[in-house]
């Protein structure tokens, strides 16, 4: 699969967030309730001082890489944390590598298929902070494709 590397520099995320595992099938029905509630509630549009339209479902506080617990969010960006609503939490993003993989469209096969290719690849990675970012900028269509960043050790 290819990818892309990419630096970003540090970056500040405001949204709700979920503690989970990747064992017996807990990630998948974790993450499935936050995004239910992301979307049931409409807390994209709840985000105070949003930079755009993007959507980000990130990955991070990594206890032992891909077997231990880890911390998902779903949010956007922002630019400062002066307001943070109730049941937000606001997490700043630090300057990191990435190897970048796109995913052709916004459906979860798809995704996953990144995700597999991820797990499944000797991939040198850091467990610091990774995300799926959902782009509207990048097409007519909103989330289109979406774009997984993985952090790495080095580019």
């Amino acid at each position: 699969m290819d990818y892309k590397i990419l630096r970003l520099e540090p970056w500040n995320l405001m949204g709700i967030s979920i503690r989970t595992h990747n064992q017996v099938g807990k990630s998948i029905k974790d993450i499935g309730a936050l995004w239910e509630k992301f979307m049931r509630e409409d807390i994209f549009q709840k985000i105070p001082h949003k930079l755009g339209d993007s959507l980000y479902c990130l990955y991070t506080d990594y206890e032992d890489k891909d077997q231990g617990f880890y911390t998902t969010y779903l949010g956007a960006r922002v630019s400062q944390q002066d307001i943070i609503p109730q049941g937000m939490k606001f997490i700043q993003i630090p300057a990191l590598n990435y190897r970048v993989y796109t995913s052709r469209n916004a459906q979860a096969d798809s995704i996953l298929e990144t995700w597999n290719y991820i797990w499944s690849h000797p991939i040198p990675r850091s467990f610091e902070v990774d995300f799926d970012l959902y782009d509207q900028a990048i097409s007519d269509n909103p989330y289109k494709q979406v774009n997984t960043y993985i952090s790495v050790n080095h580019a």
